[in-house]
């Protein structure tokens, strides 16, 4: 599907439709040619379509690159680190005495905020019963080798 730029006022995109209720008709419209998203890192950055820019005789795709922000990256990590907390907690039920692993544990997720190279380079702990919390085992999707 082609794009247009309006040129009176720099609206984008435009599509056929707009076109065509424009009483102005095509006069007043340009078409983008689509530029290829450069490479980022999704993991720091985030990509988003700008305004085209006119570049040798014709208006062009025009991507920002924005960096995603330490402050959203560290909420990021901390809402993964209370999601991680929650699946303990039943250790911590009072008619229940946790190892100390696991209060070790607990306490390793408590501190990622305060650990070297946070939010970006996070060391999860591994809780004591070798079990990733990055498995999810539902009922309708059940890996072969898991049995209960």
């Amino acid at each position: 599907m082609t794009t247009y730029i309006k040129l009176s006022t720099g609206e984008y995109p435009r599509h056929d439709g707009d076109i065509e209720l424009d009483p102005a008709g095509m006069a007043d419209y340009a078409p983008v040619e689509w530029v290829d998203p450069p490479t980022i890192n999704f993991e720091r950055q985030r990509l988003q379509v700008g305004a085209p820019v006119y570049i040798n005789g014709a208006w062009k795709t025009n991507w920002v690159i924005e960096a995603i922000p330490d402050s959203e990256q560290a909420e990021k990590v901390r809402k993964e680190r209370d999601r991680r907390l929650s699946l303990t907690d039943w250790r911590f039920r009072s008619d229940l005495t946790p190892s100390q692993e696991w209060i070790n544990y607990c306490q390793a997720l408590r501190d990622i905020p305060q650990s070297a190279g946070f939010p970006w380079e996070v060391q999860w702990p591994m809780p004591p019963d070798g079990i990733s919390p990055e498995i999810k085992v539902t009922p309708s999707h059940t890996p072969d080798n898991l049995r209960f």
